[in-house]
C-alpha cells in the first residue's frame, strides 16, 4: 500500500533514498501516513490495518452528536448513522471497503465531523466559545493535511456557521478565532510552494487539471448513473426527502453535508474519477437518507394519531415499530453485506501464509539478531 510503504519510510528515513523521503512527504499529503508510522511504531508491522476499524468506532459517537442537534432528534441521528455504515463497509469490486483498509477517508471524515461538533457546541457553550472555533479550525486544516481535497469542506462549514445562534457580542470574536489558523497555515502554504517549487509537489499540480471543463462534463455524465447504482433507488429517494427536509427545517445541515458533496462530486469530475472518490459523495448524502426516512415516521405517526376506536392504540404503537423495522433492515443489510463483500488483492489462504512465515523462520539471522528481507517493491502484497 502506498501509505504503509510512506510510514516505513518515515520511520527510517536513514534506510531510504532522499527522493524516497521526498516523496513521503508529498506524493501525498503527510497526515495519514504519520498516523500510519505511529501505529507501526508503537503496535508492529500489522497495525495500519486496524487503524481505519478504530477510527470508524472513535466516529460514531461524534456523528450522533452532530446529527443530533442539527436534526433536533435522537431518532432522526440514529438513523443517519445507520444509513452511513452499511455504504462506509461495503466497499466495491474495484477497491477495498475503504474504511477498513488502510485509505485516508475514515480520519478524514472524523475530523471533519469533529470540526462540525466543535462549531455546534460553541455556539451553545457559555465558555470556551473562542477556544472551540479554535479547535474546529484547527481540525478541519489537520483533515486537510489528511486528504488535500477536504478544503472544499470549508465555504459550505463558514456558510453552516453563520447560521448557528451565536451571541451577537462573541460573533466576531469567534469568527476571528476561527480564521487565525486558515490565516496562518495560507502563509505556511504559500511560503512551501515557492520553496518547493510547486510544480514539482503532487498537491499543487491539481491546479492543470482544472481547466478540463469538456472532460469533467463527459465525467459527470458517466458518474450520475453511479448515484442509484450505490444508493438504490429507494435510498436516493430518501435522499432526496432528506435534503427538502433539511431545506425547511435545517439549513445547516444542507451546509455542512449536501454542498461539501456536491463540491467533492464536482472535483473529481476533474480531477480523478473512480468509485473511490465518487463514495465521497456518498457518504456526505447518506445521512440525509436518515433524516428522510425519520420525516417519514414522524408523517406517519401524525397520521396515525388522528385515528379514534378501537385501532388508536395500534395507531400509537405505528412510530416504534416503523423505527424498529428501519433498524432490523439495516442490520439485515449489513449481515448480507458480509457474504457478498468482495475480497480486494490477491486470494491468500491461511495455510499459504503460514508455508511462508515457516520460510522466513528457517533463515539464518543477522549478527544483531534482527531477520531482513528483501523483496520487489513494486509487488505492494508481497511487500505489506
Amino acid at each position: 500500500m502506498l501509505y504503509i510503504r510512506a510510514a516505513r519510510v518515515l520511520i527510517r528515513p536513514d534506510l531510504h533514498g532522499a527522493e524516497a523521503v521526498r516523496d513521503a512527504w508529498t506524493s501525498v499529503a503527510p497526515g495519514y501516513p504519520l498516523l500510519l508510522a505511529l501505529s507501526l511504531r508503537l503496535f508492529g508491522d500489522l497495525a495500519p490495518y486496524w487503524v481505519n476499524p478504530v477510527l470508524l468506532i472513535a466516529m460514531i459517537p461524534v456523528m450522533v452528536t452532530v446529527f443530533r442537534r442539527l436534526m433536533g432528534s435522537e431518532r432522526a441521528a440514529l438513523l443517519a448513522v445507520l444509513m452511513f455504515f452499511p455504504l462506509a463497509v461495503h466497499g466495491h469490486p474495484l477497491h477495498a471497503p475503504f474504511l477498513l483498509y488502510p485509505f485516508r477517508e475514515p480520519l478524514r471524515l472524523l475530523l471533519v465531523m469533529a470540526s462540525y461538533a466543535c462549531l455546534l457546541v460553541s455556539s451553545s457553550a457559555r465558555r470556551g466559545q473562542v477556544a472551540l472555533a479554535v479547535a474546529s479550525s484547527g481540525l478541519l486544516i489537520t483533515a486537510c493535511l489528511v486528504r488535500e481535497p477536504t478544503i472544499l469542506v470549508l465555504p459550505g462549514l463558514v456558510l453552516g456557521a453563520a447560521g448557528l445562534p451565536w451571541p451577537r457580542e462573541r460573533r466576531l470574536r469567534v469568527a476571528m478565532a476561527f480564521a487565525l489558523p486558515w490565516m496562518l497555515g495560507g502563509l505556511v502554504a504559500a511560503g512551501g510552494f515557492l520553496v518547493l517549487r510547486g510544480g514539482e509537489v503532487s498537491q499543487f499540480s491539481v491546479l492543470r487539471y482544472l481547466g478540463n471543463h469538456g472532460v469533467a462534463w463527459s465525467r459527470a455524465r458517466d458518474m450520475l448513473p453511479w448515484f442509484p447504482g450505490r444508493l438504490g433507488w429507494l435510498g436516493l429517494g430518501l435522499v432526496g426527502a432528506g435534503g427538502l427536509r433539511a431545506a425547511a427545517r435545517s439549513r445547516v445541515l444542507l451546509a455542512w453535508f449536501v454542498l461539501p458533496a456536491i463540491l467533492f462530486f464536482g472535483f473529481h469530475c476533474y480531477m480523478q474519477t473512480h468509485v473511490r472518490y465518487f463514495l465521497t459523495t456518498i457518504l456526505f448524502l447518506a445521512g440525509l437518507a436518515g433524516y428522510g426516512l425519520d420525516g417519514i415516521i414522524v408523517i406517519a405517526g401524525r397520521s396515525a394519531a388522528g385515528i379514534v376506536g378501537p385501532a388508536s392504540r395500534l395507531a400509537r404503537g405505528l412510530p416504534p415499530v416503523l423505527t424498529t423495522l428501519a433498524v432490523a433492515a439495516t442490520g439485515v443489510w449489513m449481515l448480507q453485506i458480509t457474504r457478498s463483500a468482495s475480497v480486494w488483492g490477491p486470494r491468500v489462504g491461511a495455510s499459504q501464509v503460514r508455508a511462508w512465515q515457516g520460510r522466513i523462520d528457517r533463515l539464518d539471522r543477522s549478527a544483531d539478531g534482527r531477520l531482513r528481507v528483501m523483496v520487489e517493491q513494486r509487488c505492494r502484497y508481497l511487500e505489506d
